[in-house]
Order: structure tokens, then C-alpha cells, then sequence
């Protein structure tokens, strides 16, 4: 996701937090046909292929991003030590 790519995961806890269906990725489910299907119906849509590269970058630039994952940890020891 943070090189702008599409990107495919499984809809379970933690993969599916992160990725939203056809928003900024592609979820299905864990069984080989379902992957398959999402791999070739991602790979044939030029227009899918790249909204969800670039909505896939944003999510992680705005959530997941070195500055605001360092302002997340300095706030909780902050928090801590209060």
C-alpha cells in the first residue's frame, strides 16, 4: 500500500481494519478461487488498478505514516508518565 499499488487481502481481523473494498484495496476470502478472481478482475481494470494505488498510499500516509505513528507513541508515554 505505501508504494501506491492495489492491493488484495483476506477478510479477516486486522486485514480487513486496514482495507476497505474496493476504496483503497480488494477483499476476499481466503480460499484459492476468491483470490484468483480478485487478482484477475484487479488486473484487468486500468482504472481500479490505479484509484486503488493511489487511495491505498493516502491511507497509509494518513494513518500510518512515520510521523504520526512517533506523535501516537510519544503521546501514550507522555500519558504514562503523567
Amino acid at each position: 500500500m505505501s508504494c501506491g499499488l492495489p492491493v488484495i487481502g483476506t477478510n479477516i481481523e486486522g486485514i480487513k481494519e486496514v482495507i476497505h473494498h474496493r476504496e483503497n484495496g480488494i477483499l476476499c476470502d481466503a480460499d484459492a478461487k476468491s483470490i484468483r478472481e480478485a487478482i484477475i478482475n484487479t488486473m484487468e481494470d486500468e482504472l481500479l488498478k490505479q484509484t486503488l494505488g493511489r487511495k491505498a498510499r493516502e491511507t497509509i500516509e494518513q494513518r500510518f505514516s512515520l510521523h504520526k505513528l512517533i506523535g501516537e507513541e510519544l503521546g501514550l508515554y507522555l500519558h504514562l508518565l503523567s
